[in-house]
């Protein structure tokens, strides 16, 4: 009986116990762990003096969802989470949250916007990102950035000039995520969390990869970086915070990307023509220039000259490494003496001339490129290995095959360099019609050889999937298929960038010529125009009054019938590229895991071999310690 009462004691205890346990986990999920729509995480009763609100709806769903030991609370502070980042999901794409500042600079925000005199230089603070912009453009910012709040009148001028103090990159981000530059998309922000696309690791964590996952990995920094320089239209973005954690790895899309936009200065583009080009100047020892260089003068090796200094270049002292450059450590013996690759890095960083460092620059990119696609000299001892195809006649059609795509893509990208050509050709005469009729032919040759060379890629995508992908065969034709798509990707992303920009300045000749006919139309009248592909809303009964007037119609309907057409072509494009992107994506993680098995493979060998040289002494003495026993058993 008393055994009894104990054991049910005992049962009580535990189911108490149990209670308990659970009630304390619930209590400190509520109190030391983040939800997403947590008063501590997003301070919502701080707005307007926040980034937005923009996702609050999204925030209270399950739609978003946050991830790692970041979201405790108790690391809720500089000593911990210095950069106040968290990761997360948000409709299950990887996202960042970030807050923009330490906390210990929100908490002097806060105190400093209790005087309102703290605030009154906000007004010009754009001037840091965009030094030598007319209203207007520094305007396009401003509206992008307020549309993305979800705010209204005065609310959103107070978020404006909170980003402003706090950080430019909402505001960089909200004007460029759809411009095609290699960075994070901007989703917008609930309070003082601001959400961004999560691209991939920094390049930090490539430090001790293979040199030659390292080289592509430069090579793709160096043309991100030059794209900054000249990918848009419209602007150059200079790029100065370089360093390593600043620069992450998209493995999806194979590209570096560039994250923390803070610090980075704008000027648009139409201020320079090419004479403005200085060939031979010496920038500064620092990372940033005065902004005065940049309205002054064109800067084209600005971007690639941060990257060959401040990353690829060997590092002054050793325990800087991880932070800021030495990238390229450790270049293997031959791949040195081949490339002479160390000394053309450094040319790079140190030359003080713009046409050089351009020249060094394309340079380093096929030197990269060959080390990144060859595995040979990256050992000193190495020694060539036979692999046993599966059947030899299949790879040999295959490849003949691989080699007509790939010439119809290199006269895809022949073509789409001569429509840029004729494009620039156009906007100087309206009156020769053989430079409508010969963009109209080379549009129509780009979209038969683009839907041929896409047809031609998923019937070998198609056809591999009948082959073992573990196999060598299978290998060789995934890696082909997925470097010939990405090459047919990158030319039509040209190509569409190309085309977006004509529009555009078509459309600026519209509105300088109706301007200076005194027809001027708003943005919203020109677009309806345009899109109705009707010539009488520019107005013909008062235009044709004179013959001048005349001359300016003319030029106007041209424009307009080149814009109807880049439309079209622009359209067609689109299915074009969910297909690719689709392929890219899927092949992407094959690439990489190729990639790192290759890269393992070297380690074993290395390890291999220095087994085999351990075993050969084991064996040699254990021959003389057989042959000392026998001399024993003898005498």
């Amino acid at each position: 009986m008393q055994f009894r009462f104990r054991r049910l004691c005992r049962i009580r205890w535990i189911l108490v116990f149990i209670i308990v346990l659970v009630s304390s986990f619930f209590a400190i999920n509520k109190w030391l762990i983040y939800t997403p729509f947590s008063s501590d995480f997003v301070e919502l009763e701080t707005c307007p003096a926040c980034f937005g609100i923009s996702l609050c709806d999204l925030f209270k769903t399950k739609d978003v969802q946050l991830s790692g030991w970041e979201r405790f609370s108790f690391f809720n502070n500089d000593q911990f989470n210095i950069k106040n980042i968290y990761y997360g999901s948000l409709k299950n794409q990887p996202v960042i949250f970030k807050k923009m500042a330490h906390h210990s600079e929100w908490i002097s925000f806060d105190i400093c916007r209790q005087n309102k005199s703290c605030h009154n230089h906000v007004g010009t603070s754009l001037t840091t990102l965009l030094p030598c912009s007319d209203h207007l453009f520094v305007s396009k910012f401003r509206q992008a950035f307020i549309n993305s709040t979800g705010f209204d009148g005065l609310e959103s001028e107070i978020s404006l000039d909170t980003t402003i103090e706090i950080n430019l990159e909402p505001i960089v981000l909200s004007a460029l995520s759809n411009s095609d530059l290699p960075i994070p998309f901007y989703y917008g922000a609930c309070g003082r969390v601001g959400v961004f696309s999560n691209e991939g690791s920094n390049l930090v964590s490539y430090l001790q990869y293979s040199f030659r996952f390292r080289a592509f990995l430069a090579r793709e920094l160096l043309i991100s970086m030059h794209q900054l320089n000249t990918r848009n239209s419209d602007m150059i973005v200079y790029y100065g915070d370089v360093n390593l954690e600043n620069f992450v790895y998209n493995q999806n899309e194979r590209r570096v990307k560039i994250i923390d936009l803070e610090y980075v200065n704008i000027v648009e583009r139409h201020l320079f023509s090419a004479t403005n080009v200085n060939s031979d100047y010496k920038h500064s020892q620092g990372k940033q220039l005065n902004s005065n260089v940049y309205c002054r003068r064109y800067l084209p090796d600005y971007n690639v000259e941060q990257v060959c200094r401040y990353v690829l270049s060997p590092s002054n002292e050793t325990n800087q490494r991880e932070m800021s450059s030495d990238f390229l450590h450790s270049i293997p013996a031959s791949i040195n003496r081949r490339w002479n690759l160390t000394n053309i890095i450094s040319a790079c960083a140190q030359t003080g001339s713009t046409s050089e460092r351009l020249v060094l620059y394309e340079q380093l990119l096929k030197i990269l490129s060959q080390i990144a696609r060859s595995h040979e000299g990256l050992h000193e001892d190495s020694t060539s290995a036979t692999i046993n195809i599966d059947s030899e006649l299949d790879v040999t059609d295959f490849l003949k095959e691989i080699d007509s795509i790939r010439l119809l893509i290199d006269k895809l990208d022949e073509v789409v360099q001569n429509v840029t050509k004729v494009q620039m050709d156009m906007l100087k005469s309206t009156e020769n019609s053989k430079f409508g009729k010969d963009l109209d032919t080379k549009n129509e040759e780009i979209k038969k050889l683009s839907y041929q060379v896409s047809a031609m890629l998923k019937k070998q995508e198609q056809a591999n999937e009948t082959h073992d992908k573990q196999s060598a065969q299978g290998r060789i034709r995934e890696s082909q298929i997925f470097v010939l798509t990405r090459r047919l990707r990158d030319v039509m992303i040209e190509h569409n960038v190309n085309t977006v920009a004509h529009r555009e300045r078509c459309k600026k000749i519209i509105v300088r010529e109706l301007n200076l006919s005194g027809q001027g139309k708003t943005n919203d009248e020109l677009e309806q125009i345009l899109e109705s592909g009707i010539s009488e809303g520019f107005g013909y009964s008062s235009m044709l009054d004179i013959q001048q007037a005349k001359l300016t119609l003319n030029a106007i309907e041209a424009r307009q019938r080149d814009i109807i057409k880049l439309e079209n072509c622009i359209k067609e494009l689109h299915n074009m590229f969910l297909d690719l992107a689709i392929l890219v994506t899927d092949q992407g993680e094959m690439i990489d895991c190729i990639q790192h098995n290759v890269s393992k493979t070297i380690d074993y060998v290395e390890a291999a071999h220095e087994n085999i040289n351990i075993a050969e002494q084991n064996k040699n003495k254990a021959n003389k310690v057989r042959q000392f026993y026998f001399l024993q058993i003898s005498n």
